[in-house]
């Protein structure tokens, strides 16, 4: 049944349409029965585990697992009764055929891709788990398709399935536990037996639920050693979590376990935080040796990192390691090079970073490991490019090739995530958005999906900055999708872009929400280029004394660990923007920093940090002369929002020295905003523009939207329902209060207010 027909029927006194994914969901349930539908619905709904949201039904996080015992009770009562009816043959194939899909369903993301859900049981396996000849089998089989409890595939598959996912539900807890774990037991040998790997994931879920933990240890470590092989993370560490946390391995194997789990964290910031508890425990388990409790420590530093934990000190922790891996020049590498990191040690100061980095090409000369030597280049492409040094982009090149081995083709997409992230606080978007992209290419090329996120935030980051069209709304998918699924990077990366966009609009409470959290986040895990650009971003669009306040703390916060962390040009986003007072502090160690470097977007920040410093001694002239050339290498990069910001500051300059401006100039900027989607910058110029006595600008082509809101006059009447007057209206959209008093008339009457 479609989704739409399932919404009707699942809504019927009960609740509106529901979402592709919820049909989907109890389609797969109910075999699309329209009555089964209400009532499964009116069940789940009174259980919490259908929870309505606006006007959408949602699937609360976590719940997969309780739909198994969610049976509506007439469902599950007429299910029985004809189980019940079957003949001994048909209802050992009835049992069978729920045991097996069981494992698929109660555990999605465990399973090797080998079948999913309601996919049909074969006469092999069927026969080898019920004991049963081939006769039987197809006899007992035939049987319980007639009684509409199995049913066949279609398509030209060949085999049974459950009717649908409530007779499975149903079958699967009438069993008895003895019969039910000796059934699970028979499916892992018979699984096993096939010899296919794809089938490790229900091998190992099949010895869990027979309560064979010793077979479940092995079989999960099997099974995930199969799925890091290819890339598989998320299935990998869901395999070793759950055997590590009931506590299933004994002393011989869970050190084993515990740091195979380490190596096994897909990226995200819950799974790192759990992952990383339970390293906690096992630096305390006895049998651990010294190079072990070394390993650990480095993973559980590195997963500190990747959940950015307030209070955790994952450079004592990775000090602590090196001490315990004399033995183990791969790991002490890789250590050393952690420690080089600069955008995720915000306490450690570059020279420090190039100390530890020599230190850990010491440690890779001692060891042929080919992740080590992966990992090391990998992470220095940080701290070489991070300064802008001649040579910089040699880094870069240096990244080894992909090959066979998933591990080091993680390491190497790290590495040009790295990099990507580097080329863009240099203002060299080109090379920065190509790097994205290879690195996307490989990770969707290999199946590796836990940096896809972050080179995607990245790749968008470089395509807005330099002013292409369409970004915003792939913006927006990532940064809601960075929420779902929390990864450090991702996040901090995406909802920057996200602020920047609403500040453009003209939304400044919403980008005000998000900037502040940015650069709050940015500043406690080192991400200072992130946050500086956060911070940048508040202090031009503060519009209140308040607003002041806060951009000029987050300012001073970052720009004194930039100037402790001695990488200059990270301050480049600011110089333009913060408070000039904080700008002058740092101007003499930043113009010093940035000498030399390649790193054309701080060169161009450092032109109108000087123009900046010049027109508030009074020499309009030089200031006039900074700003024309940040216009131009603004340009140059491109960056046609920080081209058109230079444009509009040398205008006022001009002004206020009684000078005409550049009316071209000026006309060119405003089309600049107004290309890159940004009406709340365009609006500000455009009285800028007004003030020179110089004719406003308008858009050509103006549309028509009959007796829809236009967009103005949706955030006009967006504001004043907020409660906002008209004047604060027109002075945060920097609009006359006549036109706002005309858009807003204009909303009500369209409303029929």
């Amino acid at each position: 049944m479609a989704a739409e027909t399932l919404g009707d029927a699942a809504s019927d006194g009960v609740a509106p349409t529901l979402p592709e994914a919820v049909a989907e969901l109890l389609c797969e349930r109910s075999g699309g029965v329209p009555l089964m539908v209400r009532e499964d619905v009116r069940l789940l709904h009174a259980h919490g585990l259908l929870r309505r949201t606006d006007t959408a039904w949602t699937l609360p996080a976590g719940g997969e697992s309780a739909l198994a015992t969610a049976i509506p009770p007439a469902v599950g009562a007429s299910v029985i009764e004809r189980a019940d009816r079957l003949a001994g043959v048909a209802r050992a194939v009835l049992d069978t055929v729920a045991v097996l899909d069981t494992v698929a369903v109660l555990d999605p993301t465990v399973l090797d891709t080998a079948a999913a859900p309601g996919e049909p049981v074969g006469a092999e396996i069927l026969a080898a788990v019920t004991g049963l000849d081939d006769q039987q089998a197809a006899a007992g089989s035939a049987e319980a398709l007639r009684a509409g409890l199995l049913r066949e595939p279609g398509g030209g598959q060949a085999g049974v399935a459950p009717r649908h996912g409530l007779a499975r539900h149903a079958v699967y807890q009438a069993l008895p536990g003895p019969r039910r774990r000796a059934l699970h037991a028979t499916a892992a040998e018979a699984l096993a037996a096939t010899g296919d790997p794809r089938m490790a994931g229900r091998v190992a879920q099949h010895c869990r639920h027979a309560g064979d933990l010793p077979a479940w240890v092995r079989a999960a470590e099997t099974a995930a050693d199969i799925a890091a092989r290819r890339g598989d993370l998320l299935s990998a560490h869901a395999h070793l979590r759950d055997v590590l946390m009931v506590g299933a391995a004994g002393p011989e194997r869970r050190v084993k376990v515990a740091i195979k789990l380490g190596w096994a964290v897909p990226g995200a910031a819950d799974e790192a935080r759990a992952a990383a508890a339970l390293l906690a425990d096992a630096l305390g388990w006895p049998e651990a040796s010294a190079a072990e409790r070394g390993e650990l420590r480095l993973l559980r530093a590195w997963l500190d990192l990747d959940a950015a934990e307030p209070g955790a000190d994952p450079v004592a922790e990775i000090e602590a390691a090196i001490s315990d891996l004399a033995s183990r020049p791969d790991l002490r590498a890789m250590a050393f090079a952690t420690l080089a990191l600069p955008a995720r040690l915000p306490n450690v100061t570059l020279s420090a970073h190039l100390a530890y980095l020599n230190q850990a090409h010491a440690a890779l000369a001692h060891t042929a490991d080919p992740v080590a030597r992966a990992f090391v280049p990998a992470t220095a492409v940080s701290a070489v490019m991070a300064t802008g040094a001649p040579g910089a982009w040699r880094a870069a090149a240096a990244l080894p090739e992909p090959g066979d081995q998933a591990p080091v083709n993680r390491q190497i997409i790290r590495g040009l995530l790295n990099a990507a992230d580097a080329a863009l606080h240099l203002g060299c978007y080109g090379r920065g958005r190509e790097l994205a992209e290879r690195g996307m290419s490989l990770a969707a090329e290999l199946g590796m999906a836990a940096y896809d996120q972050s080179l995607r935030a990245t790749w968008l980051r470089a395509r807005w900055s330099v002013g292409e069209a369409g970004v915003e709304q792939e913006a927006r998918r990532l940064s809601d999708d960075a929420r779902v699924r929390a990864q450090l990077h991702s996040r901090l990366h995406s909802w920057l872009l996200a602020g920047q966009i609403l500040t453009g609009r003209g939304d400044l409470d919403s980008a005000r929400r998000v900037l502040v959290d940015v650069a709050e986040q940015a500043c406690l895990s080192g991400e200072l280029a992130v946050a500086a650009h956060a911070a940048a971003e508040l202090s031009r669009s503060a519009v209140s004394d308040a607003d002041g306040q806060v951009a000029y703390a987050l300012t001073a916060r970052v720009l004194d660990a930039v100037a402790a962390k001695q990488i200059w040009i990270w301050a480049a986003p600011v110089m333009p923007f913060g408070r000039l007072s904080l700008v002058r502090e740092l101007l003499g160690g930043y113009r010093d920093g940035v000498a030399g470097r390649d790193a054309p977007l701080a060169r161009a920040a450092l032109s109108f940090a000087e123009a900046r410093r010049a027109e508030d001694d009074g020499d309009a002239a030089a200031a006039m002369e900074h700003y024309a050339g940040s216009r131009q290498q603004y340009a140059a990069l491109p960056d046609p929002r920080m081209a058109a910001h230079a444009v509009a500051a040398e205008a006022r300059c001009r002004i206020a020295a009684g000078e005409p401006p550049d009316a071209d100039l000026l006309l060119r900027a405003w089309g600049a905003f107004a290309r890159v989607n940004a009406p709340w910058d365009a609006n500000r110029l455009k009285q800028l523009i007004r003030r020179a006595g110089l004719p406003a600008p308008h858009r050509r082509g103006r549309p028509g939207y009959g007796n829809r809101l236009s967009p103005r006059e949706r955030e006009i009447a967006a504001l004043a329902a907020a409660g906002h007057t008209n004047r604060d209206i027109a002075s945060r959209l920097f609009l006359s209060s006549r036109t706002v008093k005309y858009h807003l008339a204009n909303a009500m009457r369209k409303l029929d207010i």
